[in-house]
């Protein structure tokens, strides 16, 4: 962060003594240097509660970028679209595309800008458009969002089939069997997987849940009908919506979702409605009409449209870090279907069913990648 020139000045003229920590003055002197600048400087561990920006799951060096405003989205690409230009490459991989506010007008932005620079392209380059796939883990039922102009996902979902068509499904029985007795624990993923998401929203993801918990305290005061809610409850019943939530996030805007996205969503409330208080079962059906970008009121689009984005953009890295960092360390039946785009309910996929997902992905993806590894690949194909 940068120094307030003042504050340059000051330590211009100051010797490094009048800073010292060790003596009181140098102390007093520190602690009114700081509270002078454009940040406050915190305890590393307060930042699950406190913090105040997007970062990269619970990484705090790491902050996120407004990717969707012009300058900072030609800035970040200049590199990309110059290598593109010369022919030195002929498309690009996007990582972590579940952190954008708008993934899908993303895709089609970068597309875009990628084809007004076909015309400066070497003449040996492959003709366009340019090759486009992103990182997006899908759940079994999950389908890519057609209308991104993308060629697919980096492979997670294909190496999830190649590796359930290794395997017999007449293991899953005894080995689900043989987890709960040397484990203790249940041989039913769901139960670990919701546990997980409850213990990390708690311990990593704090502060973006207050954040999301006042974009809907706000929706709720905008209107006389709405207004006595409180925080406190509006927070209980966001926390039992994600931890039910069955997809890394929804795309949903106002006035605007999709079907998958409604299903998804009310997946999640029903699954909230059997955990959460039996007197706050009443508010979920509010809430998720506010997520789902059911219109309120024109006036409260704004507020609105920030509820959608921030829940969007915390139900993703909650369910990276407690599906594929926790609770895959926790669930033993068996560890070669524990990896990272995995769908560890299903132990096996027939041949058959294999070959339908394989026409699908042909009629609709052809040219999305067929990875059986990838960098995040946590066990190996060895």
């Amino acid at each position: 962060f940068p120094l307030a020139p003042s504050t340059v000045a000051d330590l211009n003229e100051a010797s490094s003594a009048d800073f010292n920590p060790a003596s009181p003055a140098g102390r007093e002197h520190l602690h009114v240097l700081l509270e002078r600048q454009h940040y406050r400087l915190v305890w590393w561990r307060s930042a699950n509660d406190e913090i105040n920006w997007r970062r990269f799951f619970d990484i705090n060096e790491l902050a996120a970028i407004r990717v969707e405003d012009d300058e900072v989205f030609e800035a970040v690409h200049g590199t990309l679209f110059r290598l593109y230009a010369e022919g030195l490459i002929d498309g690009v991989r996007v990582d972590h595309i579940d952190g954008l506010s708008l993934p899908g007008d993303y895709c089609k932005r970068l597309q875009k800008r990628l084809r007004a620079l076909e015309p400066e392209r070497p003449a040996r380059s492959p003709n366009g458009p340019a090759y486009l796939v992103v990182e997006k883990i899908l759940a079994r039922n999950e389908q890519l969002p057609k209308d991104w102009e993308i060629d697919g996902t980096t492979g997670y979902d294909f190496m999830d089939e190649i590796s359930a068509l290794q395997h017999d499904p007449a293991g899953e029985r005894p080995l689900a069997d043989l987890w709960e007795r040397a484990s203790g624990r249940s041989s039913d993923f769901a139960s670990e997987e919701i546990l997980a998401l409850r213990q990390i929203l708690e311990r990593s993801f704090t502060a973006q849940r207050e954040a999301t918990v006042q974009a809907l305290y706000a929706i709720a005061q905008s209107d006389l009908k709405t207004r006595d809610l409180s925080r406190s409850v509006i927070r209980r019943c966001l926390t039992e919506i994600l931890a039910h939530f069955p997809v890394y996030r929804i795309y949903a805007q106002v006035d605007h979702a999709s079907q998958a996205d409604l299903t998804f969503l009310l997946q999640a409330i029903a699954g909230a409605r059997l955990t959460c208080l039996i007197s706050d079962r009443w508010l979920l059906e509010t809430l998720g009409e506010w997520l789902s970008g059911k219109r309120i009121r024109p006036e409260a689009d704004e507020l609105q449209a920030i509820a959608m984005t921030r829940f969007q953009q915390l139900s993703a890295p909650l369910c990276a870090k407690a599906v594929e960092d926790t609770a895959f360390y926790r669930y033993g039946r068996l560890i070669s279907r524990n990896d990272v785009g995995f769908d560890a309910r299903r132990l096996a996929c027939s041949p058959s069913e294999f070959h339908r997902r394989m026409q699908v992905r042909a009629n609709d993806l052809p040219h999305a990648m067929l990875a059986t590894a990838t960098h995040d690949h946590k066990r190996g194909e060895d």
